[in-house]
């Protein structure tokens, strides 16, 4: 007899079903094999947590004042450089040159 593919099957007792924990009294359930009571028995701690030692949030200082939202940035302007950009005193500026709506909507 030839080996085929689909001949082929795993050993006795190589694939076992996987337990499934709490459902029922009979097998693995109630406690689902975590005991009673004790931190190993509930969920999850806190990720905070750190075995007792003072958490790492609790030994930075805290950050003082705050974020102004109102805050008005100021550009420095230099006069010689006006005098260069406008040396007749002109009061308009060339076409050419971007205005901020324009750059603001270029920039979408």
């Amino acid at each position: 007899m030839t080996i085929k593919v689909h001949h082929l099957r795993p050993a006795p007792g190589a694939k076992t079903a996987k337990t499934r924990v709490g459902r029922g009294e009979g097998s693995k359930g109630k406690t689902a094999g975590r005991g009673t009571k004790g931190s190993k028995a509930r969920k999850n701690i806190s990720p905070a947590f750190e075995g007792g030692q003072m958490p790492i949030h609790m030994r930075l200082p805290k950050l003082k004042g705050f974020k102004n939202r109102f805050k008005v940035v100021f550009q420095v302007v230099n006069l010689e450089r006006l005098a260069e950009l406008f040396p007749d005193g002109a009061r308009s500026v060339p076409s050419s040159w971007p205005t901020p709506a324009r750059s603001a909507r270029a920039s979408w």
